[in-house]
């Protein structure tokens, strides 16, 4: 059942997850996990143009990493059809869920666990915001960000219909030139769209140095 069929869908699905849970710290500015700035609100302006690059009113969304919450906001005002979130941390939507009611399908559970389950060919859209595997190494150099790119490939290519976007945010500014990440997209059939953007940056903020961010979407070639 889509979203459109049911304004009032809330279905919340949870994994096990055997690790040590992390320590989440939520403020109006910050998401911090074990200490560290997962995502911060000044990202908000930048987070609109990347959904508004890549959802419309007719598709089938997942977006992968809540966050603070400012992507899902923008995928509710435009109503796709379904808008599917996975979230490895359930602190993190519960926080939100206390103050509103979200018309998604909530899945609590790593995103490496849950695309595997997800049959082909299924959605339109790919929003992936998700936390890197060590947020404390990450620099935001394009180096950092194909690393944390490249595993989310293998999987959108299977899930998204042909001519499915994945969209997430470089803020190296230099990933679009990075000869790997252009023999991965080959590889995988994927067409290479992008706009730079300016941010506003804190100067303290250790991934996002250059302030400029690149909003990237792949699409997946028939």
């Amino acid at each position: 059942m889509g979203v459109k069929e049911n304004h009032k869908l809330s279905l919340l699905v949870t994994f096990p997850v055997r690790q040590a849970q992390p320590k989440i710290e939520i403020t109006a500015n910050r998401l911090s996990i074990n200490g560290i700035p997962s995502v911060e609100v000044w990202e908000k302006p930048i987070q609109t143009i990347l959904v508004e690059s890549m959802v419309a009113s007719d598709d089938m969304v997942v977006e992968i990493g809540f966050g603070l919450g400012m992507a899902s906001e923008v995928i509710q005002r435009i109503g796709p059809r379904e808008h599917w979130i996975i979230e490895a941390h359930h602190h993190v939507l519960a926080s939100v869920l206390e103050k509103q009611t979200l018309c998604a399908n909530l899945i609590i559970s790593p995103w490496q666990t849950v695309l595997p389950m997800i049959m082909e060919n299924y959605f339109d859209a790919i929003v992936y915001d998700a936390d890197p595997d060590d947020r404390e190494a990450f620099d935001g150099s394009s180096e950092a960000t194909l690393k944390f790119v490249s595993p989310i490939l293998t999987h959108a290519i299977r899930i998204l219909k042909p001519g499915g976007k994945l969209g997430f945010i470089d803020f190296s500014g230099a990933l679009r030139n990075h000869p790997e990440f252009h023999a991965k997209l080959t590889k995988y059939n994927f067409k290479l769209s992008f706009v730079s953007v300016p941010v506003n940056a804190p100067p303290k903020c250790s991934y996002a140095r250059n302030q400029i961010g690149d909003v990237i979407t792949i699409i997946k070639l028939p």
